[in-house]
This record gives structure tokens, C-alpha cells and sequence, in this order.
């Protein structure tokens, strides 16, 4: 698990559904700061499109936004996800996701799920869109 030891430095989850729409969160943590950034479309499929002209909103802070985020991580026992390899079989169509990251001390993280996400994924990335996109 990561703990004060060890934490995040960069954290991406990538969403994809069976429309090639692709949305995806990374989250960049420094010393005392943070930033999260939102990127929607189709960068993956159309060769005419890069992933920055796909930026809906990026979000920086200092220490009390990281501590936000990383509190966010804790919440949903991110941590835990680290090794989600999950397939539902049942569902044809519907959505993918992947995680990938490194802590402070050079882990790799890595989950993917296909129609199959682990305890509290859709609520986390519910929180960190309304993070991302928030007037604050």
C-alpha cells in the first residue's frame, strides 16, 4: 500500500468506451503541489488528433490541493487497485479502463478492467471529474 513513505507521483486512468471515445485523468504530484488534468476524445484513433488537443481542463495547487488529492486516493483505497485485473465476460459491449502510475520511490502501478472495475472506481473518478472541472 502507499503510505507517507511512499507516495503517488503520477497517476493516469484511462477510460475508453465501445464509441473509441476516450476520457482520461492524470494526476502529477511535486513537493507540495499538485496538478490534475482532464483529457476527452479521440486522440487514440484519429491520427490527425494529439491527447493535448484533447484537454478539456487542467486544476493546479499547492499543499492544501495535493493533500486534497492524495485524500481522495486514500478514500477510495486506491492503493489497493495496484494488480485489478478484471473481465466480465457477460457484458459485449461497454467500457475499459487502465490505471497506471509510479510512486515517489519508483513503484509501478498498473490495473485494467474490461466491463469490470475494482470497489469504488466509478465514484472516484466521479470525484476527481467534479475536482477537475469545479469553478474553485
Amino acid at each position: 500500500m502507499w503510505g507517507k513513505a511512499d507516495p503517488v507521483k503520477l497517476l493516469t486512468i484511462t477510460i475508453q468506451g465501445c464509441s473509441v471515445f476516450t476520457e482520461e485523468y492524470e494526476l502529477r504530484f511535486e513537493d507540495n503541489s499538485a496538478e490534475l488534468s482532464l483529457y476527452e476524445g479521440r486522440w487514440k484513433f484519429d491520427d490527425d488528433v494529439s491527447r493535448e488537443d484533447c484537454l478539456s481542463m487542467r486544476r493546479s495547487g499547492g499543499e492544501e490541493y495535493a493533500q486534497a488529492l492524495r485524500e481522495l486516493l486514500r478514500k477510495y483505497h486506491v492503493a489497493g487497485w495496484d494488480g485489478f485485473h478484471g473481465h466480465n465476460v457477460y457484458v459485449l459491449d461497454g467500457e475499459q479502463f487502465t490505471l497506471t502510475g509510479e510512486t515517489v520511490g519508483g513503484k509501478k502501478l498498473y490495473a485494467i478492467g474490461s466491463n469490470s472495475f475494482p470497489k469504488g472506481f466509478r465514484e472516484f473518478v466521479s470525484r476527481l471529474r467534479s475536482v477537475v472541472l469545479s469553478e474553485e
